[in-house]
C-alpha cells in the first residue's frame, strides 16, 4: 500500500513508520512535513491512503483537511493527530475523513486495520459510483435509441457524446460509431490502436457496423490496459443496442414502403374503396369511390340509414344497420359482393357490388373496415364486375401487410395472397403452389414446431370457425424460422358467401421485440429504484398514491401490497390539516425540497424531506430522504457547541477568579505566619484563608465542567471529596430525590484527578435524576474491597489487590440488558431528542480508565441502576510518605528565578513568597518584558516561572523562545486554566511542570524546589 504521511513532528513520524513496518502488512510510506509539499506530491503521483496531521507549519485545523481532500478527492484520508477535539473530529468525518485517530491511542494493529478498512470503504464507494455512471449512460442511450422520429446521424452523434462518462477517465475517453454512410465520433480523435476497444455488429439490412471506445495519448496509464472488465461489457451492450436501433429503423422503412404501395394500389384500383374507423366514419377513399357516389361521405355508424339503396332481389330499402360496413363494425361480419341499387348524391341511380371486411389490431380490437364498391349496369357488366371484383379483391388481399389464406369448409387451402406466398417461399415451407390444395388443419395436427399444446389448439380453433361454433379465433405464438424465431398473430373468421374461413397471419415480431425491450427497461428501472437509498413514490393525475420503492417500504414500514386497501398517507400523516398541506405540496409539483414530520407504521416520528417532479402523463414523482438521523446529529452538534460556549465563559471567570484567590491565599498565609498563636487576628485571617480554599474548590468544579483543567492526579481520600461535592449534587438532583451517602471509615486512598472525579459524580447524579422523574433515592457508598480470582471470573479482568469501590445507585426506571450493554458508547442515549448528547457515561468511562480503574453497570427494568467504580488503592506507605512530604517545612534556595505574570496582585505575592525563601527573583509583567529582562542574564537564570495565559505573548511562547537560546533552562508553568489542548496534553503525558492556580505560598515553594531539584533530561 502506497501511503502519504503528512506529519511535521519527526519523532511522531518515526513512531508511525515503525508501526507500519510491523507484519503482516507491507506499506510504502512517503513522509512530508508541509502541506505545500503534499499538494505538489499529490499532483505528481497517486497514493492509496493519506495519513494527515491537521496542524502543520503552513496550515492548521480543518482547513488542512479541506485543502488535502480537494487535491485528492478519491483518496481515503485518516486524520491522525494529537488534538482530542470532538467538534473538530465530527467536522472532519462529516466532510469526508475516513477516520479520526489520536496518536496517543493508536497501536500498530489498530492503525493498520483502520487503514485497510478506509481503503476498502473507498474502493466500494468508487465501485458504486462506476456502477451508477454505467447504468445512467445505458439508460440515457436506450432512451435515445427508441426515439422513432429523430434523424439517424443526429441520434448516433448524441450517443457517442454520452459514452465517455461511463468510463473511468471520461475526460480522456472518446467513442466512434461507423456503419455504412454514417461515421460519428466524440472529441478525442488522436488515438493509439493498442488503447482502443472495438465491437462489431451486423444490422438488419446486412450492413456491418463498428463501435470503438479509446483513450487519447495524454492519459497517463499506471496499469496494463485502460479498460476495466465492466467497461468491456458496456461496449458489448452498447453495440447490441445500436444493432437493435438500426433493425428498428429498417423495419420502420419497410412499413412506410408498404404503406406507400398500399396507397398507390388503392388510388389505381378500378373499384371504389372506402376505409372506415371503428365508429363507422370514412377515413380514406380512392377516386373511384368518390366517382361512384358523386362525392365523399362523412357520417358515423348511426348515419348509414340516410343513404338511398335497395336490395336488387327484393327491392327493399336497405336500413342503416344492414349495410355491410355497419355489420362489419357491429358484428365483425365480412360481407363480399352484395349486389345493390343505389342513388348517388347527384341523383344518378346505379347498381353496385358492395363488400366490407373488418380489420383488427394485435389485441383483437377493431381498427378499420375496408368497403369495396363496384358499379354494374347490366347482366354482362354484372358478370364482368363479379370477375373483376374477385381480381380486385385478390389485389387488395395481396396489397394488405398480412399473410392471408382462404379455406374451404373442409379446411383445405383454396387461395392465398402474395404475402402468404412470399413468406412460405422465403422460409422454404412449401413449393411454388404455396400450400394450395393442402389441408390446413392436418398441417397443424402434424406440426411439432409449435409445441405440444399450441398446434392442436390452433387446429381446434379453426375447426370451430369452419363449423360456425365461434365467430372468430385469435392466437399469438412463436414460429421457428431459418434466421431466428418469429412471432405471429393468427386470426380466423368464417366466409359469408360460402362455407369456409379466412385465415390471416400478422408478423408481430417487432412488437414482441419492443415489448421485451420495454420489459427489460422496466426491470432495469425497477432495479435502480429498489437499489438507490432514496425514497420514491408516484401519484396518478387524480392525486392517489400508486407506487412505492423499497426504500419507502423500509423507512415507513408499509409494503407495496397494501396500496388500494388502506390510505397510507392517512397513516403517515394522521392529522387532517397537516395531510392537506402534504396533498397541496404534491399538487404544486415543486422541485424545491421541503421537510415534513412523518409517522412510521411502528409509531416512530421521522423528519423527511421531499421534492416533486411532474411527469408528462400527468402523474407525479415524489423523491424523498430520511433526515431524522442527520437532524439528530445537527442538534447534538448544536448542543455541544452551546456547552462549549458555556465552558469558555466558565473558564474565563475561573481564570480571573483564580488570580484573585492566589493573592488572597498567599497574603493570608503571610499574615498568619507573622502573627503569634495568641493574636486574636490570627483566627480571623484563618477564616479568610479557609474561605479562599472553599472558593478554590468552587473554581475547580467550574473548570471540571468546562473541561479546561490540567489533569493532575493526586493521592486523596474519596470520602472527603464526596462530602465536599455533596452540596453541589443536592442542588442538581432537586428536593424530591433523597441523597444518601454511606462512607466506610479508614477508607484507603486512591490516585485520581479530583476535578475529573467530581465530574464523574455530577454526570452519574444527573443520569440518576433523569431516571427518577417522580422522585426517589440516590445512594453513594464507599468501601474498601480486596479483588481476587472471583472478580476475574465475573468480569473477565485480571486485577487483584486492595481497591476502593464507589457505588452510585438509584431507584429509577432502570434499563434492559441490551441497552445497558451499549450505555458507555459515545453518543448512545435513551433520552428524548434534545435531552441528552450520549456523552455522559462515556466521559465517566474514560476518566475511570485513565485512573487505571474499572466501571460497570448493573440495571434491570423497574429495579433501578447501580454504577460500580473500582479504583486501585495507593499503598499506605506511599500515602503516608506523601502526607509527610506535605507537612515538611518548605525548603528555599539561592537560585535565580525569572517570574512572568501579568496580574499585579499575583505577581507581587509570588515575588514576596520566593524572596522569603531566599531566591533571587527577576520580575516581568508580560512576555515581551520577560525576553528583555532575560536578554543579558539568561545564563544566570535557573528557572522560568511563567503564567500561561497572558495578552500578546503567552507563557508557552516565552518558554519556547528562551529554550531556543538556552536548552537546559528549567520551566514551571502556572495558570488558573488553559484552552491550549497541547499544553494540557504535554502536562499529562510528558510531565511538563505545572502549578495550578489558586495556590498557597507553601505549595508554590514546594513546587519550585521540586522543579529545581529535578535533574535535566535531554
Amino acid at each position: 500500500m502506497h501511503v502519504l504521511m503528512l506529519e511535521d513532528s519527526v519523532t511522531d513520524a518515526l513512531i508511525l513508520k515503525k508501526m507500519l513496518s510491523s507484519p503482516p502488512e507491507t506499506f510504502r510510506v512517503r513522509h512530508l512535513t508541509t502541506l505545500t509539499e503534499a499538494l505538489a506530491s499529490l499532483d505528481a503521483e497517486s497514493f492509496d491512503l493519506i495519513l494527515l496531521d491537521l496542524f502543520l507549519p503552513d496550515s492548521g485545523g480543518i482547513e488542512t483537511f479541506h485543502r488535502t481532500h480537494a487535491a485528492a478527492p478519491y483518496t481515503p484520508i485518516i486524520v491522525l493527530t494529537s488534538a482530542n477535539d470532538e467538534a473538530l473530529a465530527i467536522e472532519a468525518v462529516r466532510h469526508g475523513a475516513q477516520d479520526y485517530l489520536l496518536k496517543s491511542d493508536v497501536a500498530p494493529a489498530v492503525l493498520q486495520r483502520a487503514m485497510k478498512y478506509a481503503v476498502e470503504r473507498q474502493r466500494l464507494v468508487d465501485d458504486l459510483h462506476q456502477h451508477v455512471k454505467e447504468t445512467t449512460v445505458l439508460h440515457r442511450v436506450a432512451q435515445l435509441l427508441v426515439e422513432p422520429e429523430q434523424e439517424t446521424l443526429d441520434v448516433l452523434q448524441r450517443v457517442v457524446k454520452l459514452i465517455p462518462p461511463a468510463f473511468q477517465y471520461p475526460d480522456s475517453a472518446g467513442a466512434r460509431i461507423t456503419v455504412g454512410e454514417y461515421c460519428v465520433f466524440s472529441h478525442a480523435a488522436d488515438v493509439f490502436p493498442e488503447r482502443s476497444l472495438q465491437e462489431r455488429f451486423l444490422t438488419a439490412d446486412h450492413r456491418e457496423g463498428l463501435l470503438e471506445v479509446f483513450y487519447d495519448h495524454l492519459q497517463p496509464l499506471a496499469f496494463q490496459g485502460p479498460f476495466l472488465e465492466e467497461e468491456i461489457q458496456i461496449v458489448r451492450t452498447l453495440a447490441e443496442m445500436v444493432t437493435s436501433f438500426f433493425d428498428r429503423r429498417h423495419a420502420l422503412r419497410e412499413i412506410r414502403n408498404q404503406r406507400a404501395i398500399f396507397q398507390g394500389v388503392l388510388q389505381n384500383l378500378p373499384v371504389g374503396v372506402w376505409i372506415t374507423d371503428a365508429d363507422g366514419r370514412f377515413v380514406d377513399v380512392n377516386d373511384a369511390g368518390v366517382a361512384i357516389w358523386a362525392g365523399k361521405i362523412d357520417v358515423g355508424i348511426d348515419g348509414y340509414g340516410q343513404f338511398k339503396a335497395w336490395w336488387t332481389g327484393s327491392g327493399e330499402r336497405i336500413a342503416g344497420e344492414d349495410w355491410a360496413a355497419a355489420r362489419a363494425i357491429r358484428k365483425g361480419e365480412t360481407s363480399l359482393n352484395e349486389l345493390i341499387n343505389i342513388e348517388a348524391f347527384d341523383g344518378t341511380r346505379k347498381t353496385i357490388l358492395n363488400s366490407a371486411i373488418p380489420i383488427y389490431d394485435d389485441h383483437g380490437d377493431l381498427q378499420r373496415v375496408v368497403v369495396v364498391n363496384q358499379e354494374v349496369t347490366d347482366l354482362k357488366r354484372a358478370q364482368d364486375a363479379a370477375r373483376d371484383a374477385a381480381e380486385q379483391r385478390l389485389a387488395i388481399l395481396n396489397a394488405l401487410p398480412a399473410n392471408i389464406a382462404l379455406l374451404n369448409g373442409e379446411g383445405e387451402i383454396i387461395a392465398v395472397n402474395e404475402g402468404w406466398r412470399q413468406f412460405l417461399r422465403s422460409n422454404q415451407f412449401f413449393d411454388d403452389r404455396s400450400g394450395k390444395g393442402q389441408n390446413f388443419l392436418e398441417i397443424f395436427q402434424r406440426a411439432t414446431h409449435m409445441g405440444e399444446t399450441e398446434a392442436p389448439f390452433v387446429a381446434m380453433g379453426i375447426r370451430a370457425v369452419l363449423r360456425r361454433e365461434v365467430p372468430d379465433f385469435v392466437i399469438e405464438y412463436s414460429f421457428p424460422a431459418p434466421d431466428g424465431t418469429c412471432w405471429f398473430r393468427l386470426s380466423a373468421g368464417p366466409l359469408d358467401t360460402s362455407p369456409g374461413a379466412v385465415v390471416m397471419y400478422l408478423d408481430i415480431s417487432a412488437r414482441k421485440t419492443a415489448e421485451e425491450d420495454l420489459r427489460r427497461q422496466k426491470e432495469l428501472l425497477q432495479t435502480i429504484f429498489d437499489t438507490i437509498p432514496v425514497m420514491i413514490a408516484t401519484f396518478n393525475k387524480d392525486g392517489r398514491l400508486e407506487w412505492l420503492n423499497r426504500e419507502c417500504e423500509r423507512v415507513f414500514g408499509w409494503p407495496m401490497e397494501v396500496i388500494g386497501q388502506i390510505d397510507i398517507l392517512q397513516e403517515i400523516y394522521p392529522d387532517a390539516e397537516y395531510r392537506k398541506l402534504v396533498y397541496d405540496f404534491v399538487r404544486t409539483a415543486s422541485k424545491e425540497w421541503k421537510d415534513f414530520k412523518s409517522l412510521t407504521r411502528d409509531g416512530r416520528l421521522l423528519t423527511t424531506s421531499w421534492a416533486i417532479v411532474r411527469l408528462s402523463n400527468g402523474s407525479t414523482l415524489c423523491i424523498g430522504q430520511d433526515l431524522t438521523h442527520r437532524r439528530l446529529l445537527e442538534e447534538q452538534l448544536m448542543q455541544a457547541q452551546k456547552m462549549e460556549g458555556i465552558g469558555r465563559l466558565a473558564g474565563g471567570v475561573a481564570h480571573d477568579f483564580n488570580n484573585l484567590l492566589s493573592a488572597i491565599l498567599g497574603y493570608s498565609e503571610f499574615a498568619v505566619a507573622s502573627l503569634d498563636e495568641a493574636d486574636p487576628l490570627r483566627a480571623d485571617i484563618e477564616q479568610i484563608r479557609k474561605a479562599g480554599e472553599r472558593a478554590a474548590d468552587l473554581t475547580r468544579q467550574l473548570l471540571a465542567f468546562a473541561r479546561r483543567q490540567i489533569v493532575e492526579p493526586r493521592t486523596l481520600d474519596l470520602n472527603e471529596l464526596i462530602s465536599a461535592t455533596s452540596r453541589l449534587l443536592r442542588r442538581l438532583i432537586g428536593e424530591d430525590i433523597e441523597l444518601v451517602i454511606l462512607q466506610e471509615a479508614d477508607l484507603l486512598r486512591v490516585r485520581v484527578d479530583p476535578g475529573h472525579f467530581e465530574q464523574v459524580l455530577v454526570n452519574l447524579a444527573v443520569n440518576a435524576r433523569d431516571a427518577m422523574p417522580e422522585g426517589g433515592k440516590l445512594c453513594i457508598e464507599t468501601k474498601n474491597v480486596q479483588l481476587d480470582h472471583t472478580y476475574e471470573e465475573q468480569y473477565g479482568r485480571s486485577r487483584s489487590g486492595p481497591h476502593v469501590l464507589v457505588e452510585v445507585a438509584d431507584t429509577g426506571v432502570g434499563m434492559p440488558e441490551d441497552v445497558a450493554a451499549h450505555a458507555f458508547e459515545p453518543f448512545y442515549t435513551t433520552k428524548e431528542v434534545g435531552k441528552g448528547t450520549g456523552l455522559g457515561l462515556s466521559t465517566c468511562y474514560g476518566i475511570v480508565k485513565q485512573a487505571e480503574g474499572d466501571i460497570w453497570i448493573a440495571s434491570k427494568p423497574g429495579a433501578g441502576t447501580a454504577i460500580r467504580i473500582y479504583l486501585p488503592a495507593v499503598p499506605s506507605v506511599v500515602a503516608a510518605a506523601e502526607s509527610r512530604a506535605l507537612e515538611e517545612k518548605v525548603k528555599g534556595g539561592d537560585e535565580c528565578i525569572l517570574l512572568v505574570e501579568d496580574e499585579p496582585l499575583v505577581r507581587e505575592m509570588v515575588r514576596k513568597a520566593l524572596t522569603r525563601l531566599g531566591y533571587q527573583v527577576l520580575v516581568a509583567d508580560c512576555g515581551t518584558e520577560a525576553l528583555r529582562v532575560a536578554a543579558d542574564v539568561l545564563d544566570k537564570i535557573d528557572l522560568l516561572l511563567t503564567d500561561i495565559v497572558m495578552p500578546h505573548m503567552g507563557g508557552k511562547e516565552v518558554a519556547d523562545k528562551l529554550l531556543e537560546q538556552r536548552p537546559g533552562l528549567k520551566v514551571l508553568f502556572m495558570s488558573g486554566y488553559t484552552e491550549d489542548a497541547v499544553i494540557r496534553k504535554r502536562v499529562q503525558d510528558e510531565g511538563i511542570a505545572f502549578l495550578s492556580k489558586p495556590f498557597t505560598a507553601r505549595a508554590l515553594g514546594r513546587k519550585v524546589r521540586e522543579v529545581l531539584d529535578k535533574p535535566v533530561t535531554s
